[in-house]
């Protein structure tokens, strides 16, 4: 399976805005030559070279959890359940790095990040 991404190579904020994010119909959205220089490039990655890429960050993304636990003198041991949510936690490498941090048995994925994302923010707001 390969993973294709866009990538703005070269923007200013102002041509993005005008272009929806995408970049697609950048010529037709701009009113001045200065977005003439929107190049939008793809790339295909299979998994194993996406997750090398991104090593780096699915290693940073780890540290939090360590902090957490330090300031809260605890240890893997203490903790009953994880609970997935949010935009990286359907990343299945995300997923098993969490699990081999915490030396769990099993992950809870079964709450739906979009609603919980949502919740939170309602709660926030009342």
């Amino acid at each position: 399976m390969a993973l294709t991404f866009a990538f703005i190579v070269h923007a200013s904020r102002r041509c993005i805005g005008r272009s929806g994010g995408g970049g697609t119909d950048y010529k037709s959205n701009s009113n001045s030559n200065s977005c003439a220089n929107l190049e939008i490039v793809e790339l295909e990655l299979s998994k194993p070279e996406f997750e090398i890429v991104v090593q780096k960050l699915f290693d940073r993304s780890m540290q939090p959890i360590r902090d957490v636990l330090h300031q809260l003198d605890m240890t893997e041991r203490d903790i009953d359940e994880v609970v997935m949510v949010g935009g990286s936690s359907r990343l299945p490498k995300i997923r098993e790095m969490v699990k081999a941090e915490l030396k769990a048995e099993k992950l809870n994925i079964e709450i739906d990040p979009d609603i919980t994302v949502a919740f939170g923010c309602a709660s926030v707001i009342d």
